[in-house]
């Protein structure tokens, strides 16, 4: 008996890096003023506090988070082909 299943969320469900990755780099860009994009392409599917907080500095990071996500609510992420029927 299957009692759950567990699905990547990241690139698997959603087209993060697609969708996401630019819109990172931006709003890091216009928040901290600096370019970040290579070492986003480093630390690109670390788990995002550790991805960000090399950026932010620990002492910033949920200011950050705080506008990345005013951020994110202005341009939806799309679903990958099929993921909607496959949920279903």
């Amino acid at each position: 008996m299957i009692k759950a299943v567990i699905i990547d969320f990241d690139d698997t469900l959603v087209q993060t890096s697609r969708f996401r990755r630019g819109l990172l780099e931006e709003a890091l860009r216009n928040w901290s003023g600096m370019s970040n994009d290579e070492a986003i392409n480093l630390d690109w599917g670390k788990p995002f506090c550790h991805m960000v907080g090399t950026f932010t500095g620990a002492d910033k990071l949920e200011s950050f988070i705080q506008y990345y996500k005013n951020v994110m609510a202005q341009k939806p992420i799309k679903p990958c082909i099929d993921a909607e029927l496959f949920l279903q």
